[in-house]
């Protein structure tokens, strides 16, 4: 086989090996609201407090950061404009209004992804393999060591 054909056939399989994730939408489209909240109204901001959990049943793969979750709710929190306070603390030094995000990772193990890729290697790729990731996402909403309020939403990743 001459040099060319090679760098043809070498060129197809690096342009053909790659992963993709697609949503499949489970999560609903989030609402925009506007708040009617205006600073003339007699309640005055509160100092809340929020923590994240972090759970990963996948292993060591990186698919979030817990610090990248913890700037995202602080920035959202700030934007709504309702609280005069936000600061994160673990779970256990809530203050009286405290906001908890647990969020936990399931799917593919460590394991099972690396046998399923060194068979789609092996064949050079003609086996298709799929990996299924999931984000389990609650809050829970604790007011003077009560929980008064909870939401969830589930996504799945293929």
């Amino acid at each position: 086989m001459s040099l060319t054909g090679k760098l043809v056939i070498l060129l197809i399989t690096i342009l053909h090996a790659g992963c993709a994730t697609f949503s499949s939408g489970y999560t609903p489209e989030p609402v925009t609201t506007a708040s009617s909240y205006t600073h003339s109204d007699p309640v005055s901001p509160q100092d809340i407090s929020f923590s994240v959990d972090l759970i990963s049943e996948i292993g060591k793969f990186d698919v979030l950061s817990k610090e990248g979750i913890i700037d995202e709710v602080k920035e959202k929190l700030r934007t709504i404009g309702l609280y005069k306070k936000i600061v994160y603390v673990p779970f256990r030094k809530k203050e009286s209004k405290h906001f908890h995000f647990q969020v936990i990772i399931s799917g593919t193990t460590e394991e099972e992804s690396l046998v399923l890729s060194y068979m789609s290697g092996l064949t050079m790729m003609l086996i298709p393999v799929g990996l299924d990731y999931y984000s389990d996402m609650s809050v829970f909403v604790i007011e003077k060591n009560n929980e008064v309020f909870s939401a969830s939403a589930s996504e799945k990743f293929i």
